[in-house]
């Protein structure tokens, strides 16, 4: 387990105005605050967070977090939240640190002891006798043959049939208020996991890594038919100049706003394992 502490913007519980911001004077009535003034809003507060290997409790976060991120899939997206859980020894969920829910304002919405605020692993995508891993593969090859050119489809082809290969399945998923800086300990902590793993003789030694990234695309309204990608997880951007291939593709998602001008989209990025240490440095950089 391991601790950090981040600032993010989170919404308050509601809560009636006591006697003093309700009392008012007869003479001075149109200064009274409107009781909708003390329901929901949203503040930046200074949260400790805890990064720990994930358990059975966490099933529902871990399975909600990868629904935003496979809209409309045919995934068993139940176990493969339990295949995360059962590969405690690889990967890590964020919560909130147990010492600062102890002396968290009263107002603040995080009831929930088991809320997962997200979490970053890595699975085989070789271990096709799980269903769950085979049905992530496959849906990553059709989107490919589907959306990609038939360059880049058969790219990602080769590196699968090639048998020296091991590819894993980077997941690097958190709501959309937490801040990039998090995903650093995560990841640190996943490169030393895996490293762990490998030196136990378990099937991490993956050669590399490919990633689903989540972005939307804004029209650029000055420039028409220009668009400029926006990835929830800021530092996600950082991965994609290291990718060796990589290709898009839109969702039609109830829970991401399609308004027009903001477009859901999705992106499959492919790169070398042994970048990863050296992504994490640029991310550092990036969020300094």
């Amino acid at each position: 387990m391991y601790l950090f502490s981040t600032v993010f913007k989170m919404p308050l519980k509601k809560r009636a105005p006591n006697e003093n911001e309700m009392e008012v004077s007869d003479h001075d009535s149109s200064d009274s605050s409107d009781p909708s003034d003390f329901n929901d809003h949203n503040e930046e507060i200074q949260v400790d967070f805890e990064g720990r290997m994930p358990i059975d409790s966490d099933f529902h976060g871990i399975r909600q977090l990868l629904t935003q991120l496979f809209p409309q899939s045919n995934i068993n997206l139940q176990q493969l939240a339990d295949y995360i859980i059962g590969q405690n020894y690889v990967g890590s969920v964020v919560v909130q640190s147990e010492d600062d829910e102890d002396e968290d304002d009263d107002d603040v919405d995080m009831d929930d002891e088991n809320v997962v605020f997200g979490f970053t692993t890595a699975i085989n995508l070789m271990k096709t006798d799980v269903d769950c891993i085979k049905e992530v593969r496959n849906f990553l090859q059709e989107i490919a043959n589907e959306k990609a050119s038939d360059d880049l489809y058969e790219q990602l082809e080769s590196i699968f049939d090639n048998p020296s290969n091991v590819v894993g399945f980077l997941l690097n998923e958190r709501y959309i208020n937490i801040p990039p800086q998090i995903s650093v300990p995560l990841l640190e902590s996943l490169v030393k996991e895996v490293a762990k793993a490998v030196k136990h003789e378990m099937p991490f030694k993956f050669t590399h890594y490919i990633m689903l990234l989540k972005f939307y695309k804004m029209s650029n309204k000055k420039d028409k038919g220009k668009v400029s990608p926006t990835y929830l997880n800021g530092e996600e951007e950082i991965f994609v100049q290291y990718a060796s291939l990589d290709f898009d593709f839109a969702v039609h998602n109830e829970s991401e706003s399609d308004d027009g001008e903001n477009v859901p989209f999705r992106k499959v990025i492919v790169f070398e394992a042994s970048k990863l240490p050296l992504i994490i440095e640029s991310i550092k950089m990036f969020i300094e």
